[in-house]
């Protein structure tokens, strides 16, 4: 029998999905990211498959539709979970600016090491700093699911407007052949379109899925939330913005509709939000999966064991970690536990780094040093939250 088969590769992916939930509860039982896991699991799939002559020669057109696909689920599973109240603006004011500076601070600093360490042009050092300084909400939203209150609130704020900030600032590097004053006031313009359209976009989708009756809804809205992601990346929209304000809408329709709420049902919307929100959640787990799997695949533990690779990966792990303790020590003044230990990298990372123009790449940041960074910070986010025991009450203020 051909262990390539059709019924071998649905054993393949159904065990694949099975040991992702057995890593998810290693996880939370070790307080250790599955991320890693899935990583490890991986890399063991890429020698298992050089033993069997198994070999996919291209897997990036794969990571990338699958890491496409993920992002947009975790970003409306984040947002699915951000309730606007009076009492919770501080604390979204704060995770903006946190993620704001953060990633600037941190983008700039990494940059600063590339131009001279490598001579390359600062264009070229901020485009491969950015995938390094984002954070990861694909790896923080599960991580820090035991935690409560604020605390939980900040870090999953924080990681989401992290990769929404990431993916715009990249984009905006990426097309600009020179940064400009009129670049960038183009820049903030196009963003306030996009705002809008976003909010009109969003307002449609929630009109018609209250118009859909079929119990096929929320597939078909999240098809058409995933066409209009695409069109709008073709037109060089930050399309990413629909996906959070229509997430951020849905989440809070009976603050918005207020007494109307209850006039339209409001008992039955809660119930079709409850299913909303699982079926996001549970697509995005599988998704995720495979996209880490994939990454692991495609990984050569020679190119990280390389002095090089080590060198370069731990000065970036040393950067953020001095600039985000000091922010959060000396002027934030923050609880250090576990916000400083949870900015990991991941997702974003992965498919921004793979977006870099060819003729922008530092051959020596690879794949090597990516990797490294995401297993650094995964750790790192590990110890803290370990440490910190998860016994974090609703009242902490972070």
């Amino acid at each position: 029998m051909n262990i390539f088969d059709s019924h071998s590769v649905l054993i393949f992916l159904s065990l694949t999905v099975i040991f992702s939930y057995w890593f998810n509860l290693l996880g939370r039982h070790w307080k250790l990211p599955s991320v890693l896991l899935l990583l490890l699991f991986g890399i063991l799939l890429h020698y298992v498959g050089d033993y069997f002559n198994f070999v996919i020669s291209d897997i990036k057109p794969y990571l990338e539709l699958f890491g496409i696909v993920g992002l947009i689920l975790i970003v409306l599973e984040a947002a699915l979970d951000i309730k606007i109240s009076v009492s919770s603006l501080p604390n979204i004011r704060k995770s903006f600016e946190v993620a704001f500076l953060m990633l600037v601070v941190g983008t700039v600093s990494i940059a600063a090491l590339f131009n001279s360490w490598f001579g390359v042009g600062w264009k070229v050092a901020f485009i491969n700093s950015i995938p390094l300084a984002v954070v990861s909400s694909a790896i923080v939203i599960p991580s820090v699911a035991h935690l409560s209150g604020k605390k939980k609130e900040f870090l999953i704020y924080e990681s989401t407007f992290s990769d929404i900030l990431g993916i715009l600032i990249f984009n905006f590097l990426v097309k600009q052949t020179a940064v400009t004053a009129g670049s960038v006031f183009s820049f903030f313009m196009m963003t306030g379109v996009t705002v809008i359209l976003s909010l009109a976009g969003a307002v449609f989708l929630i009109f018609l899925a209250a118009r859909i009756k079929d119990h096929v809804k929320i597939f078909i809205v999240l098809s058409i939330m995933l066409l209009i992601y695409s069109l709008g990346k073709m037109l060089h929209l930050s399309s990413l913005l629909l996906i959070f304000i229509f997430g951020i809408l849905v989440n809070n329709l009976e603050s918005i509709l207020k007494n109307k709420f209850i006039s339209a049902g409001g008992n039955e919307i809660k119930n079709e939000l409850l299913h909303f929100k699982l079926v996001v959640s549970e697509s995005s787990f599988v998704i995720r999966t495979f996209f880490f799997v994939m990454f692991g695949y495609s990984i050569d533990l020679r190119t990280i064991v390389s002095r090089d690779v080590l060198l370069i990966g731990s000065l970036v792990v040393m950067i953020l970690a001095v600039i985000r303790y000091l922010y959060l020590r000396l002027f934030a003044k923050f609880n250090l536990l576990p916000e400083f230990f949870v900015a990991p990298k991941g997702l974003v990372s992965i498919l921004l780094f793979y977006a870099i123009p060819a003729q922008s790449v530092i051959p020596f940041v690879g794949k090597g040093v990516l990797f490294f960074v995401i297993c650094a910070t995964s750790v790192l986010m590990a110890f803290g939250l370990y440490i910190h025991g998860g016994q974090t009450k609703s009242s902490d203020i972070p």
